[in-house]
């Protein structure tokens, strides 16, 4: 018999892959082999479905980070990898995700950081208090602001239309658009962990021709 767990777990690998707006009641129906009535007694409407999908994939990314966190030896190094982690995520999520919530169920997200957090937001605060703590951001930072422009230039990572795929790889994106924000607010300390990070990151995608921040090709 089919779960509501498993009902959400496999509604949400198809939103993730293909987007909300396409995957329909009917599709999800017949991709579980069930019928339209069987999923109507789990779930009223394709919104609630929804919500506990989005609860889901809140916990799948902050058990990530958690993760994250533990394996990272300061939070320089945990931003770093918190943007590994986010970049392969981009990478394999339809951005038709969100972007179809946020047009077709207007109200919906915000209702549902407003009831369990915004877990982007959350951990940019964590970590830029940790990094003011452990020397690696400048004393002076304002962890508000700091959050509110990292998710700014988060953004324009999405915009495919300005920085098309084919053309930018998601590396070069981080080095020319978050790089210079990070380098900014960080101590000799963290410039420091920056600089091992750039050379790790040279080392793993060299010959691929993207340019650094200096503009010299690695």
């Amino acid at each position: 018999m089919l779960t509501k767990e498993r009902i959400v777990e496999e509604s949400l690998k198809l939103f993730l892959n293909y987007g909300v707006k396409g995957v329909t009641v009917e599709r999800i129906s017949k991709h579980l082999r069930m019928s339209k009535r069987t999923f109507y007694e789990h779930f009223e409407n394709k919104m609630l479905l929804l919500t506990q999908c989005l609860i889901a994939y809140d916990k799948v990314t902050r058990d990530e980070h958690e993760k994250i966190t533990n394996a990272s030896s300061n939070a320089m190094e945990a931003l770093f990898r918190w943007n590994d982690a986010m970049m392969t995520r981009m990478d394999l999520v339809n951005p038709n995700f969100f972007n179809d919530i946020h047009h077709y169920y207007p109200g919906l997200l915000e209702d549902f950081y407003k009831n369990n957090g915004d877990f982007l937001q959350d951990t940019l605060l964590e970590l830029c208090q940790s990094g003011i703590e452990q020397g690696v951001f400048n004393k002076g930072v304002n962890k508000i602001i700091f959050t509110k422009v990292v998710l700014s230039l988060i953004q324009l990572f999405k915009d495919s239309e300005s920085f098309p795929p084919m053309e930018f790889s998601k590396v070069e994106l981080t080095f020319n658009i978050l790089g210079p924000y990070i380098k900014g607010v960080s101590t000799e300390k963290g410039l420091t962990l920056i600089k091992k990070y750039e050379e790790r990151i040279k080392m793993a995608y060299s010959g691929f021709g993207f340019q650094d921040l200096e503009g010299e090709k690695f």
